[in-house]
């Protein structure tokens, strides 16, 4: 066999959020969670505007070009790779504390 074969690419479907696009989402994570990141990253124009004077960060334009279509699994499993720990279940209320 030639020396190109033996290097194998590995099983399943390769990574599709790498580099600079999967830094800035585990920023995003870290910053404000899971569910306002992927109210932003799935977002595009005068929403994401909105969503981003709402939540205080800001996406960026030259990493995040158009709405991704991310899933939450996906970002649970891109936290979980980061090392980022997550808050589980629903964040306190005023009522409830």
């Amino acid at each position: 066999m030639s020396e190109e074969k033996s290097e194998k690419r590995g099983r399943g479907r390769p990574k599709l959020y790498t580099g600079s696009l999967l830094v800035h989402i585990v920023a995003l994570i870290t910053a404000v969670g899971l569910t306002k990141t992927r109210k932003l990253l799935n977002s595009a124009g005068a929403v994401r505007n909105a969503f981003q004077k709402k939540f205080g960060v800001t996406v960026d334009k030259a990493v995040v070009k158009k709405p991704l279509g991310i899933s939450m699994v996906t970002l649970c499993h891109i936290g979980q790779e980061a090392g980022v720990q997550l808050k589980r279940g629903r964040p306190a209320t005023k009522e409830a504390a």
